[in-house]
């Protein structure tokens, strides 16, 4: 997710379709690229990008993803759908979207059904804005202007810090749960640290506690089924990457202990450097963080109903600062179109417990949120 193309003439197009998603319960990002990586290193090659990601979360059900793709061009429909067709499948996507303006979408109905793909042209996505009672071009939060201001703030970190700029826009939807949790939590520490205007340091902290909310929902999900006295146990093999991948790396620790201390008997090193040896191999629950984490978890766990609604509450927060620059985000102001009044508060308490976390993480400080 980038916010570039600002001269892409399938802007308009890529914000109605956000809307109307958003509207509808979706986590919608705009031009998410896709970068060929080798041994954990990003190349010059990129695969692809798609025009509108979006993300459903509901109970008890892994996370729904939609690829989308808005063309007003001469773009060749069978070439777009075909390659929307292996986006999809890339993702595991559940969903696909082709928008076109004033296109005959009938022309391209029995390939659509083929490839499980959803064409729509403008009448029809304003049709469906119709019925589900959504304005697009009256929302703030996906206007060409709230578009802009964005960019701005996402060129400022692109300056100051390209990796996580890089991760944040490209690499964070294709890593594990496990990498994208512990990751955006550096990267919460980090922006305190980035020369960057006061401006857009609050952005990117709220902005990336929402980002923060997709996998801290995916663990709790996982969780959700597990017994309270299991859960440090199971949110340690988690972080590890699973079970399997869990008992490689011990394995792989184990080895380079035993290493390790064979040579040091060999030198004759003294047992306190022995013991320093040992210490340096910590396991993830000695991680500075890994009891808020864990406290973090279980209060999703046991109020999962309503962790569905947080990425997007998060949302509303820092699109409050585009509107506002300077100004802490209130919460008390945040309404989502799928929220009952008396899940409100739930939600929002929630809500409020991410930016906790980040406070103690080391990212927001005190005078920057309104709790």
């Amino acid at each position: 997710m980038s916010y570039d193309g600002l001269e892409d003439k399938d802007l308009p197009l890529k914000l109605r379709l956000m809307g109307l998603l958003w509207n509808l319960g979706w986590f919608v990002r705009p031009n998410v690229k896709v970068f060929r990586y080798q041994e954990g290193k990003r190349t010059r090659d990129q695969f692809t990008d798609i025009d509108v990601l979006a993300i459903k979360i509901l109970p008890l059900q892994d996370q729904m993803i939609a690829v989308s793709s808005a063309k007003s061009g001469k773009e060749s429909d069978p070439a777009e759908l075909f390659w929307l067709c292996g986006v999809k499948s890339y993702f595991d996507a559940s969903f696909a979207y082709y928008i076109r303006p004033k296109a005959n979408i009938l022309k391209t109905k029995a390939l659509c059904d083929k490839l499980g793909i959803i064409a729509l042209n403008d009448e029809q996505l304003g049709l469906l804005e119709q019925r589900f009672s959504v304005r697009t071009e009256e929302s703030p939060y996906f206007s060409i202007d709230t578009y802009t201001k964005i960019n701005k703030y996402f060129t400022e970190l692109k300056g100051a810090r390209v990796s996580l700029y890089n991760y944040v826009t490209e690499k964070f939807w294709t890593d594990p749960m496990n990498n994208q949790l512990l990751r955006i939590i550096t990267g919460i520490r980090d922006v305190s640290k980035l020369d960057l205007s006061n401006d857009c340091k609050l952005f990117m902290k709220y902005y990336l506690a929402s980002l923060l909310a997709l996998p801290l929902h995916r663990f709790s999900h996982q969780l959700v089924r597990v017994p309270g006295t299991m859960l440090e146990t199971e949110l340690e093999t988690a972080l590890m990457g699973g079970e399997l991948a869990r008992g490689e790396k011990e394995k792989i620790i184990q080895a380079c202990k035993s290493f390790i201390f064979e040579f040091a008997e060999t030198a004759g090193l003294s047992q306190a450097s022995v013991a320093n040896i040992d210490s340096t191999f910590q396991r993830v629950s000695q991680l500075d963080y890994f009891k808020d984490i864990l406290d973090l978890l279980v209060t999703m766990v046991q109020n999962y109903r309503y962790s569905s609604y947080v990425p997007r509450m998060l949302d509303a927060l820092f699109f409050q600062l585009v509107k506002k620059p300077g100004l802490v985000p209130d919460i008390r102001f945040v309404t989502l179109p799928d929220i009952h009044k008396d899940e409100w508060e739930q939600i929002a308490k929630l809500t409020k417990d991410i930016l906790v976390f980040s406070q103690r993480v080391g990212g927001l400080g005190k005078s920057e949120m309104r709790l």
